[in-house]
């Protein structure tokens, strides 16, 4: 019906609708098909740019997942923290400051973001990272070199006020920790 629509009317919204109805019903080969028709037409719009992120995390294609995973912002009803903090964001090297990892949508983000903390412990980089409340305790101890604060404070927002901050959001670790499938952890748990 999609396609239909679109190419009786070729336009942005049918477009839209289209892929994420294809990126929802699995349906990647046709939308791999489609998808250097949609890139040339629409390079920068944000939601296209999220379905984009959505489809090639599925496909497997994890670093450009990875990379276009920032475009979920403007399509969520959930604003990023992230922009508001007045320090740079982290470019994935080692430096002698803090990185601040804000929390994700929900808890389950929060959950499935938390298997990329292992790794920025591993790199030595000291982090402070917030997450809900409830996965306080969780994290602490399953993650006993970094810090957690609780989201709905204000810990973040007076750390980024240092010259030696830098800051993202935790599924965006990605972008440094999860290229390829050869990355992935292959441990069955993380979580104590």
């Amino acid at each position: 019906i999609y396609r239909s629509i679109y190419d009786a009317a070729p336009g942005e919204q049918p477009a839209l609708m289209l892929a994420s109805a294809l990126v929802r019903l699995a349906r990647r080969h046709e939308l791999d098909a489609w998808l250097p028709e949609l890139q040339a037409a629409f390079p920068q719009n944000p939601q296209f740019r999220a379905a984009r992120s959505e489809h090639a995390l599925l496909s497997g294609d994890y670093a450009t997942g990875f990379d276009l995973i920032a475009a979920r912002w403007a399509v969520s009803l959930e604003q990023s923290k992230l922009a508001a903090l007045p320090c740079p964001a982290w470019d994935g090297h080692a430096f002698a400051g803090t990185v601040l990892v804000t929390a994700e949508q929900g808890l389950g983000d929060e959950i499935l973001s938390s298997s990329m903390f292992e790794d920025l412990l591993a790199a030595g980089q000291p982090a402070v990272i917030e997450c809900a409340a409830r996965l306080l305790p969780v994290f602490t101890r399953s993650f006993p070199g970094l810090r957690f604060v609780d989201r709905a404070g204000d810990e973040l927002a007076r750390i980024a006020a240092s010259p030696d901050a830098r800051k993202i959001a935790a599924l965006e670790l990605g972008r440094y920790f999860r290229r390829d499938a050869a990355r992935m952890p292959t441990r069955p748990a993380w979580l104590v």
